[in-house]
């Protein structure tokens, strides 16, 4: 069974997974919700501070080396006036079908429980996007990108 979902989370767990028992047969997911946020300007700049890089590099080499597996986590930091600043990030667990990319999971939970311990530490920091450490740009990052308005106005990707 599926927890209770917390305020920032879709209750309806088809929009919230995609698992690998999603037969690709199937009707398509409905689009996912967004959150109501007050529109914010367009993104010129995204600043990518070095404590973020050492940890992507770090979830990089204790999940993903000498595999095909990719790393994906939060990037948290400021946004004002369409520049983001990414001062901190944390990885969250992340699984895609070798044989079918659009079959993906990304632990929600996980991201809710370590958004909210974060919170904790400096209330300043928001959600302002997510990394991928590529090389490129797969299909099903639109989906995950949807995702992420749940938790962001206007979040960035950045591929590193």
């Amino acid at each position: 069974p599926d927890p209770v979902p917390s305020p920032c989370s879709d209750p309806d767990p088809a929009l919230r997974r995609r698992t690998a028992d999603h037969n690709p047969a199937d009707p398509p997911l409905p689009p996912l919700p967004r959150v109501a946020m007050s529109p914010s300007p367009p993104l010129s700049t995204v600043v990518v501070h070095p404590l973020v890089l050492l940890g992507v590099v770090d979830h990089y080499n204790r999940v993903c080396k000498d595999s095909k597996k990719r790393a994906i986590g939060i990037l948290l930091g400021t946004s004002n006036k369409g520049i983001v600043q990414c001062t901190n990030s944390f990885a969250v667990p992340f699984e895609e079908d070798e044989r079918d990319s659009s079959v993906w999971f990304l632990d929600h939970n996980y991201l809710e429980n370590m958004y909210e311990m974060f919170r904790k530490v400096n209330a300043r920091e928001v959600v302002v996007g997510w990394y991928s450490s590529g090389p490129k740009i797969r299909p099903a990052d639109l989906d995950i990108h949807g995702l992420l308005h749940n938790y962001a106005s206007a979040p960035c990707l950045v591929v590193i």
